[in-house]
């Protein structure tokens, strides 16, 4: 064979061969699936409705929240611009809570930090003696639980004691008022008229009280349980009130004609005054009564609140205990998520707060005049009472039926964008000024009427009862990480995606936040910016 032949023969196996490698390894078979990039930005919910212009009204401002108010800033007849501070209420529980909560996250950022970097001595010495204090604080807060329970059943069994005082005291009054009664109607009522025999009849009611009185009483005495003494006071305060009633019947026979002059003017204040002093032991029981109600409603509340104090400790103890392991244990990938999961609880928790206190001042959405002020400086108010209502600037405003799903995601203040279809093209600007709390069947469907003011100029022509396009924005996340919602698979309770990575695929759980618009879902934790997800 020459070389001319042997020449090709190799050429072609080089040529063959290049193929197989190129088609077997080098070359790369397409994806069936797409690459997205965690990336940084808004997120955002809305909620699109239909309403219609309407003259503007009077509208009501109420606080989001409870408390006591401690601020009113304007009067009626007042004009006011919009974002004016109107009225306050006591926030000063919400700034310690706040205070609380911005320890609470700095706790929890530097536990992620000594975390990755790894406990020194020092840093495991701060943490046993944080566990050693809150010990100290658990045993003190259970000391202050058990006192507090003991000094419970002390005043409630003190209560109990004088009402069965007050029991004992009362049945003498029944003893006393049996006898005049027994003895006015022995000497003056002894005829077979009608008069003799109402006085007989209520007699006998008076005698049955006082037999059912003594007989509870002396269960009572015998065996003063707490149940014994309610029932006592039960029956007593019943018996009381019957001979009160018998007491009056009797006095109105002594001016019944003959009986007028016949029954003498010491029997008829005799029974004056044991009709008062019936109603006197009348008020000793219902008072005996009302303050054992109290005294358990007050005992109650002594023991939630220092129960909650001891279950609060507990928890400090264990998250130190939690941190000492954490501490001087290698950082592990899940350790670094539960920590960045504390950190986003607490983070969540402050953000919380700021809110509500950001909500105990109430502003005003709009430009408007003060028409009503209800409420004072010191008053309680209850969420949406009515406390400040003011009358629009602008005379138009808009009313929108919002369905009862997209109603809890609505708050006052929030932004609107309006657009009228008679003037296509011109966006107006609005804000949630009031949402109705009757509820309003449209098809048998729930909803709710919520009025937006316009802020802003509005175009010349605008009329009552034209249709109107609204977009109400509920909720925004500002600089968030965004993961694509079509990339992310639920299961069970977890939220999971895939990455790919140097040619392979893994899955990854995350924490998300809100679900907002344009698919885009706030991410929270377990990727950062730049990875790249999976979306089939």
């Amino acid at each position: 064979m020459n070389k001319k032949i042997i020449l090709i023969i190799v050429i072609l196996i080089i040529i063959i061969g290049g193929i197989f490698i190129y088609r077997g390894f080098i070359r790369e078979e397409p994806l069936d699936f797409r690459l997205e990039k965690v990336f940084r930005g808004d997120v955002y919910q809305e909620i699109v409705e239909t309403g219609v212009i309407r003259a503007g009204e009077e509208i009501n401002l109420s606080f989001k929240g409870m408390g006591r108010i401690e601020e009113i800033g304007v009067e009626v007849g007042d004009l006011v611009k919009p974002g004016q501070i109107l009225a306050k209420i006591d926030d000063t529980q919400l700034l310690v809570q706040i205070s609380e909560a911005r320890a609470g996250l700095k706790i929890a950022e530097a536990g992620l930090a000594r975390l990755e970097a790894g406990a020194s001595e020092e840093e495991i010495q701060v943490a046993q003696i944080n566990i050693r204090n809150n010990e100290i604080s658990l045993r003190a807060t259970q000391q202050k639980l058990k006192d507090v329970k003991s000094l419970s059943e002390e005043n409630l069994s003190r209560v109990y004691q004088n009402a069965l005082n007050s029991l004992r005291s009362s049945y003498l009054d029944f003893l006393n008022n049996f006898h005049l009664v027994r003895s006015i109607q022995e000497r003056y009522f002894t005829a077979a008229d009608q008069e003799g025999i109402r006085v007989r009849d209520h007699k006998a009611v008076i005698r049955r009280g006082k037999e059912q009185s003594k007989s509870y009483l002396e269960v009572a005495e015998n065996n003063p349980t707490k149940e014994n003494i309610d029932r006592a006071l039960l029956i007593m305060g019943g018996a009381l009130s019957a001979t009160a009633d018998s007491l009056s019947i009797i006095r109105q026979m002594c001016e019944v004609s003959i009986y007028k002059h016949k029954v003498s003017d010491a029997d008829r204040n005799l029974l004056d005054a044991n009709r008062i002093n019936i109603n006197r032991a009348h008020i000793s029981i219902i008072n005996s009564m009302r303050d054992i109600s109290f005294t358990r409603i007050n005992n109650e509340n002594n023991i939630n609140v220092a129960t909650s104090q001891v279950s609060l400790t507990e928890g400090a103890l264990e998250q130190a205990q939690n941190q000492l392991i954490l501490l001087t244990a290698q950082p592990r990938e899940v350790d670094i998520a539960l920590h960045q999961a504390q950190i986003d609880q607490a983070r969540a928790r402050k953000t919380l707060l700021e809110r509500q206190t950001q909500e105990s001042v109430l502003r005003s959405p709009i430009e408007g005049k003060i028409t009503k002020i209800t409420k004072e400086i010191g008053e309680i108010v209850q969420p949406v009472m009515p406390v400040i209502s003011l009358l629009p600037i602008i005379p138009f405003q808009v009313e929108v039926n919002i369905y009862e799903e997209d109603v809890a995601k609505i708050k006052m203040g929030n932004t609107a964008k309006v657009e009228i279809i008679a003037f296509p093209g011109r966006l107006l600007r609005g804000t949630v000024a009031s949402i109705n709390p009757t509820e309003i069947l449209i098809g048998d469907v729930v909803h709710y009427k919520t009025t937006i003011v316009f802020v802003g100029e509005l175009p010349e022509g605008i009329r009552p009862g034209m249709t109107a396009d609204i977009v109400i924005q509920t909720a925004l996340r500002e600089n968030v990480l965004i993961v694509f919602e079509d990339a992310i698979q639920q299961k069970d309770d977890r939220f999971i995606v895939e990455i790919y990575k140097d040619g392979l695929i893994e899955e990854r759980e995350i924490g998300i936040g809100l679900k907002g618009e344009d698919n885009k879902v706030e991410l929270i934790s377990g990727l950062k910016e730049g990875e790249e997800v999976i979306i089939r």
